[in-house]
C-alpha cells in the first residue's frame, strides 16, 4: 500500500510517499484541492523532518529512501545525500565525487528525474561556471532553496 501526506512548505505544496518500509517519493504539487492524507509512520517522519528543515532546527532526513533500480543514478543520490547543507556543486564534481567521471550530463539527467526532492538535495548541483543550472522545477524554486541554505549557514545552523 502506498501512503501519502501533503505537506505546506515555504515553497509551496510538497507530496510525500511512503510504503511500510521506505521513503518512496517527495514532489512538489502547484496545489491540493481537498484531498485528505492516507499518513503512516514513514510519512508523518518526513513531515516532521521537513518541519525541522525549515525551521533551521536540524537537517537530518532519517528514513530509508526506496532502493533505486539505476545503479548509477543511486550513486548520485547516495553521493548527493551526504553534501553539506549549503553546500554546493557542479554536475562535474558531483559524477567525480561519485565515482563516475566524465559522466556529467548522465548526472543532470539523474538529477532531473530525483524522486526525493530536499531529502535528496539535487537543488545543491549547479553548472561549472557558477551558474545555477537545470532542475526538475522552476528554477527560482532551485534559488529559493539555495538561498534558504545560505541562510541557515549564516544563523550558524549545521
Amino acid at each position: 500500500m502506498l501512503y501519502h501526506s501533503y505537506y505546506l512548505s515555504p515553497i509551496g505544496w510538497l507530496e510525500i510517499l511512503a510504503d511500510n518500509q521506505f521513503l518512496c517519493g517527495v514532489n512538489y504539487l502547484e496545489s491540493v484541492e481537498n484531498t485528505p492524507n492516507n499518513e503512516n509512520y514513514i510519512t508523518r517522519k518526513i513531515v516532521e523532518e521537513l518541519d525541522n528543515y525549515f525551521s533551521f532546527k536540524n537537517f537530518d532526513f532519517s528514513i530509508a529512501l526506496k532502493p533505486i533500480n539505476n545503479e548509477f543514478a543511486r550513486d548520485i543520490y547516495n553521493t548527493l545525500k551526504n553534501t553539506n547543507v549549503g553546500e554546493v556543486l557542479s554536475y562535474a564534481e558531483l559524477s567525480k565525487r561519485s565515482g563516475h567521471p566524465n559522466a556529467a550530463r548522465a548526472v543532470g539527467n539523474a538529477l532531473h528525474n530525483n524522486p526525493f526532492m530536499i531529502v535528496v538535495p539535487c537543488h545543491r548541483v549547479i553548472n561549472s561556471d557558477g551558474k545555477l543550472g537545470g532542475f526538475a522545477l522552476d528554477l527560482a524554486i532551485k534559488k529559493q532553496l539555495l538561498e534558504y541554505e545560505l541562510a541557515w549557514l549564516t544563523k550558524g545552523v549545521q
